[in-house]
């Protein structure tokens, strides 16, 4: 649902995802992969998404929807601390948001395989 074109722009539409780019940018939350010519890949080490921690890749994180809802299952390298959380209560919160979905957070390890 969320990768689906639904925002009117330029006279076309576009995924919902991109008006989170600025954001992430602007918050130093934005990471590229290598140039697949025209196709930017992000936000993943291999086939699983990553958890960045200042920058830095910090875990990893799956998502399973359920009609209106959305789990998200985070399992960090280390500790994280209480402003840390916060962080990843509000980035989940905006998931949420932008999947269109009631979000929950687990703390735990992501027991799912990559994605493909």
């Amino acid at each position: 649902m969320g990768r689906g074109r639904t925002m009117d722009a330029f006279q076309d539409k576009w995924p919902r995802w991109r008006q989170l780019t600025s954001t992430a940018a602007h918050r130093g939350m934005l990471c590229f992969g290598p140039n697949r010519g025209r196709n930017v890949p992000s936000g993943q080490a291999g086939n699983y998404p990553v958890l960045l921690v200042d920058g830095v890749v910090g875990g990893v994180w799956h998502q399973r929807r359920s009609g209106r809802k959305l789990a998200v299952t985070v399992e960090p390298l280390r500790g994280l601390t209480a402003t840390q959380r916060r962080q990843l209560d509000a980035e989940v919160d905006l998931l949420g948001v932008v999947m269109e979905a009631t979000p929950t957070l687990a703390i735990g390890t992501v027991t799912v395989g990559a994605h493909a």
